[in-house]
């Protein structure tokens, strides 16, 4: 029996569907692998970063039985110093080289898992477009070099938010917890359980992680002497004076450019409330079952108000983003988040271009970074409202 012509229309229609999304497979493959050739040896060709020895240096003096705040640079949980001593098995620059490879490679991993929440059919293109900007680009291109610990946990933000996204309550604070306990850079996203009222489980992995905290404080070496350093982190560290230009803060930034406090302290104050008031919009509509929106709004208000924020926060700001966009894609999200996204993840030779300079105190840099962040902050609220008024709207046709 012959096919209807519009079967047939629509067999060929999909046959070249597919046949172009070939040809974008491949064309994005060829670029992906070029630009983390690129990133590899660029990274690579940096002396050390400077994040990168606190974290040797704690484990190492682990080892020798001193204690792990021996290096003052050193500003993580007595937890961290444990989980790092591989770091101290090889010699400094052997150590530094499979540091840096392993946060270029936690990078790729985090673009796997954003692929494969994209729809069927998509999944390797998304993988690898996420890929591209997470790993290769200039956010990346900065951190990678600095060696510090946050860029792992750019997997663990897509891990936590999909976990939140699919009830997995227990399973995504227990890991978010965890995570804690060698930097609490993710905290913050205890907010979206706390708003679904999921108090048994942040209450059974809250005592958990205090308990091993304890444990560690009183087992460590130097362990106790943490408390001393929860001060110097939420008055922002060193990153004022010269290094102002380092923190892209709102504070930060302020400082930098010599503008008043006041200004730096109206601006926090806008984030904070914007933030409060779309949080709670979204809690009266029922709409916090959109996760990866208000993770995303919850990291960049946190990076902007907060006292400190460094360029390897971002990575998990970018991947939050980019989740958003995977898991309900739409031509309006992509227009909306991608400003900001290919600010972040524009290659180091473009941004450095369009004006975004490899110094590490650099003004220019920094105004690129808070720019990307208070886009994202944008994106995040207008995605998350939107939604809320489609949920009204669909409650009033009923």
């Amino acid at each position: 029996m012959a096919c209807p012509g519009g079967q047939l229309t629509g067999m060929a229609a999909a046959g070249a569907g597919g046949s172009a999304r070939r040809r974008l497979t491949g064309v994005l493959a060829v670029i992906t692998a070029a630009v983390l050739c690129v990133q590899v040896v660029f990274v690579l060709d940096f002396p050390l970063g400077q994040d990168f020895y606190p974290l040797r240096n704690a484990a190492q003096d682990l080892l020798a039985g001193r204690s792990v705040y021996t290096d003052s640079w050193f500003v993580y949980p007595p937890t961290a110093a444990a989980v790092f001593t591989p770091l101290a098995a090889a010699g400094s620059s052997a150590a530094r080289t499979w540091w840096t490879l392993l946060l270029l490679a936690a990078l790729v991993g985090t673009g796997a898992l954003l692929g494969r929440r994209a729809r069927p059919g998509w999944r390797v293109v998304t993988g690898l477009g996420s890929v591209l900007l997470l790993a290769g680009g200039c956010t990346a291109s900065v951190s990678v070099r600095l060696g510090n610990a946050s860029v792992l946990l750019t997997s663990v933000t897509v891990l936590v938010l999909a976990g939140f996204e699919r009830s997995r309550w227990l399973r995504a604070t227990g890991l978010l917890t965890i995570s804690a306990l060698v930097k609490p850079l993710l905290v913050p996203l205890a907010v979206i359980p706390a708003v679904r009222r999921r108090w048994r489980e942040l209450g059974a992995c809250a005592a958990a992680g205090g308990a091993l905290l304890a444990v560690a404080m009183l087992t460590i070496p130097g362990g106790q002497d943490v408390r001393q350093f929860v001060g110097y982190v939420l008055s922002g560290t060193n990153l004022h004076g010269t290094n102002a230009a380092s923190n892209i803060c709102l504070s930060g930034w302020v400082e930098a450019h010599h503008a008043p406090v006041l200004l730096g302290s109206a601006a926090r104050g806008v984030v904070l409330l914007v933030a409060a008031a779309v949080v709670a919009v979204v809690v009266r509509a029922r709409v916090a079952e959109r996760v990866a929106p208000l993770g995303a709004l919850v990291l960049a208000t946190v990076f902007l108000a907060g006292s400190i924020a460094e360029v390897h926060y971002l990575l998990s700001l970018l991947a939050a983003c980019l989740l958003a966009v995977i898991v309900q894609p739409s031509r309006f999200r992509a227009a909306l988040y991608g400003p900001g996204v290919l600010l972040l993840g524009a290659p180091l030779v473009l941004a450095s271009f369009a004006g975004h300079p490899m110094p590490l105190t650099s003004t220019a840099r920094q105004n690129w970074d808070v720019l990307a962040e208070l886009l994202l902050f944008a994106a995040a609220a207008v995605d998350l409202l939107r939604d809320a008024r489609s949920a009204r709207q669909a409650v009033r046709t009923k």
